[in-house]
């Protein structure tokens, strides 16, 4: 349980964090940000996976999930709600066209990868599950 409440706090302090420097966070250090998570994700990846001793199932529900994925068009269906919030948020300012329609792109974009990092991502699914099944809470912390 206690993980959940981490997992909150940490994405409340890191939303906040971002907001408060995101005018100084240059796009090379943001490149550089997402490299080194990335490099750490796809590490924890293949460590989890070695521990597998049948790949093939992990390799089919991959499969399976991207196609099942792709036929619902999630992605599609979390873009749109991010584009809903960012209408139902933003609905009194005043903007001109081409502001308008940036700060909407980005808005709804950056609703659908927090949406995917921090509430359908693998390490949310994996970590959540080992915390609560084996009492293992480093996935969940790492995330």
């Amino acid at each position: 349980m206690i993980a959940v409440f981490v997992n909150c706090g940490a994405v409340i302090a890191g939303s906040v964090i971002g907001l408060f420097f995101a005018r100084r966070i240059t796009e090379e250090m943001s490149s550089h940000i997402q490299t080194a998570a990335g490099i750490v994700t796809v590490i924890l990846g293949i460590q989890m996976a070695m521990q597998y001793h049948n790949i093939v199932y992990m390799t089919l529900s991959l499969i399976a999930g991207g196609i099942i994925g792709c036929l619902c068009d999630i992605d599609g269906k979390i873009l749109k709600l991010g584009n809903f919030l960012q209408r139902l948020c933003f609905h009194g300012k005043e903007k001109t066209s081409s502001e308008d329609d940036g700060n909407s792109r980005n808005f709804a974009y950056a609703f659908l990868n927090a949406s995917v990092l921090f509430c359908v991502g693998a390490m949310s699914i994996v970590g959540s599950f080992k915390a609560g099944v084996e009492k293992d809470y480093s996935i969940i912390f790492t995330k």
